[in-house]
């Protein structure tokens, strides 16, 4: 956590996180910050490149689990729910 002001840090993660758009934003965020898969790259600026990336979104998961555990966990959920009606249409297209 920054030396910011706590309450203020909590309020402002808790207004993002109180939807689920909000939830879905954070989540397609950290995606692109690239916390879900490996940074490597071939070119070591790019995998550089990339790690910062990762330390910013790294952070803000470190600060939603200390200041808004319960709608880090709900966000967790909703995107495996989203992932899983995703696969659920792949099927359907190709199956049927």
């Amino acid at each position: 956590m920054s030396g910011k002001n706590l309450e203020q840090e909590q309020r402002r993660l808790n207004a993002i996180m109180a939807t689920e758009d909000g939830r879905a934003w954070m989540w397609d965020h950290l995606g692109d910050c690239g916390v879900f898969h490996s940074t490597y790259a071939q070119n070591p600026h790019d995998t550089s490149f990339n790690e910062g990336r990762r330390s910013i979104g790294l952070r803000i998961i470190a600060d939603l689990r200390e200041l808004a555990f319960r709608y880090y966990q709900m966000m967790e959920l909703e995107a495996l729910a989203r992932l899983e009606d995703e696969k659920d249409e792949v099927d359907d297209v190709l199956y049927d």
